[in-house]
């Protein structure tokens, strides 16, 4: 819903926008990043994988 409603909140330059969800005991991350012709891109992955993502690409987090 907030992408529908907020779609000019994207990262506007490819990189993804993440949103923390929890379902049941588990806490899940989103990765929703817009490609050029206006389509999305989702990823989905749980918080715990110990990704680490750099600074350089001012990574926007978005909690519900």
């Amino acid at each position: 819903m907030f992408v529908q409603k907020y779609p000019e909140w994207l990262h506007p330059q490819n990189y993804a926008t993440f949103f923390l969800f929890k379902v049941e005991d588990e806490f899940f991350v989103a990765g929703v990043g817009r490609y050029g012709d206006g389509g999305l891109g989702v990823g989905v992955g749980h918080f715990s994988s110990g990704d680490v993502w750099g600074a350089e690409r001012r990574s926007r987090v978005v909690l519900l």
